[in-house]
C-alpha cells in the first residue's frame, strides 16, 4: 500500500544492535500494510551520522521515522534522542523508543526529551510483530509527515506561530538553545545557556554574544554568523565559548532560520553543543599519528645508517685482503 501523503514509501531508520530483533522488525515491516523502506544501523554514532548525512551516509535518505533502542553501543539511545530533538534540522522527525526497558525513569526521561512514543518490546514474537506493524501503519498511513523540500528530504526551514512556543520547547531541550531576531541580535538563551555562561536569564545580549567567544575564534565566528544572516542559510560552525568558571570549551553552533506562515523570516533558532571531548580526542589522534610518522622516519634513518656502516666495514675488509 502506498502512503497517501506524497506517494512514496515511508523511510524508516531502525537503530538496533540485536540481530535477532532486527530480523523480527524486518519481518514485521515486510508483512505490514504500509509501504516502507528500512535502513538499519547498530549504534548511536552511526545513527547520528546517517541523520546528519555525514561521511559514508552523505547520500542516505532522510528518515520519516526513527525506531530507537535505548541500550546501544558507543552512544546510547537517550543521548541520540536528546541530539535529535536538540538539533533544529532534525527535531521534526518522529522518534519512537522501542526497548526492552519498562522502567518508569526511562519512560519519563524519553518523553521529557520529546520522544513521540515509548514502546516496551513484547517478549512474545507475535506481539512484537504486531507492535512494530502498528507503529509503521500509524506513521506511514495515518499521521501526516513533516513537509519536504521537493527533493525527498524534510524542509529544515522551521515555522512557528508564537515565541512562547519556541521558548517552551527550548527550556525542555537538554542543550543550550538560543533565539535571535532576523538581524542576528540574540534575544533569548534557555536555562542551560544562562547557567553555562553564568549570566542572568534577563540578560539580552543583542549582538554582544560574541563576548562569550574565545578571542582567537571571535572574528571567524562573527563572519560565519553574518554570512548565515545575509544568505538565510543554516549556520554551522565550531568555536570555543567561556563557561561560568572562565574555562573556554569547544562547542558546535547550529542554527536554522524561522519563518512565519507567509514565509517571512521572523527569527533564528540555534543550539550549542559541547564538543570539547571530541576535539581533545581528535587532537590526541593527530598527535599520535604525528609521533608515529616521526618514529617511522627515525627508524628509517637508523636502518639506513646501519646499512651504511655495515657496507663500509665490508668494503674495508675486502681491501685488506
Amino acid at each position: 500500500m502506498v502512503t497517501p501523503h506524497d506517494g512514496r514509501p515511508t523511510e524508516i531508520l531502525l537503530v538496533e544492535d540485536d540481530p535477532g530483533e532486527v530480523l523480527l522488525a524486518r519481518e514485521a515491516l515486510h508483512t505490514g500494510a504500509a509501504s516502507c523502506h528500512l535502513t538499519v544501523v547498530a549504534d548511536g554514532v552511526e545513527a547520528m551520522a546517517l541523520l546528519r548525512q555525514e561521511g559514508v551516509f552523505a547520500q542516505a535518505p532522510r528518515p520519516d521515522l526513527v525506531l530507537l533502542d535505548l541500550n546501544l553501543p558507543r552512544k546510547d539511545g537517550r543521548q541520540v534522542l536528546a541530539e535529535i530533538k536538540g538539533d533544529p534540522a532534525l527535531l521534526t522527525i518522529p522518534v519512537v523508543i522501542l526497548t526492552t526497558s519498562s522502567a518508569e525513569e526511562d519512560v519519563l526521561q524519553s518523553y521529557r526529551l520529546h520522544a513521540n512514543a515509548f514502546i516496551t518490546k513484547p517478549t512474545d514474537v507475535d506481539e512484537f510483530l504486531r507492535a512494530v506493524r502498528t507503529v509503521d501503519e500509524f506513521f506511514g498511513d495515518v499521521a501526516a509527515r513533516p513537509p519536504t523540500n521537493g527533493k525527498g528530504s524534510h524542509d529544515t526551514t522551521m515555522t512557528v506561530s508564537r515565541d512562547v512556543d519556541a521558548e517552551l520547547y527550548a527550556e525542555a531541550i537538554p542543550h543550550i538553545v538560543w533565539l535571535a531576531a532576523p538581524d542576528g541580535s540574540t534575544e533569548y538563551f534557555n536555562r542551560h545557556g544562562t547557567e553555562y555562561a553564568g549570566v542572568s536569564a534577563d540578560v539580552n545580549y543583542g549582538l554582544d554574544w560574541i563576548s562569550l567567544v574565545h578571542p582567537d575564534d571571535a572574528d571567524r565566528a562573527l563572519k560565519d554568523w553574518q554570512h548565515a544572516i545575509h544568505t538565510r542559510k543554516p549556520l554551522r560552525m565550531d568555536c570555543r565559548i567561556r563557561r561560568h568558571d572562565g574555562e573556554f570549551r569547544w562547542h558546535a553552533f547550529r542554527a536554522e532560520v524561522v519563518r512565519d506562515y507567509a514565509g517571512r523570516v521572523v527569527k533564528w533558532i540555534g543550539t550549542v553543543t559541547d564538543i570539547e571531548e571530541d576535539k581533545r580526542r581528535q587532537a590526541e589522534l593527530e598527535q599520535s599519528h604525528l609521533k608515529s610518522a616521526e618514529l617511522a622516519t627515525l627508524l628509517d634513518a637508523l636502518q639506513a645508517s646501519d646499512e651504511h656502516r655495515g657496507g663500509g666495514h665490508g668494503g674495508g675488509g675486502g681491501g685488506g685482503l
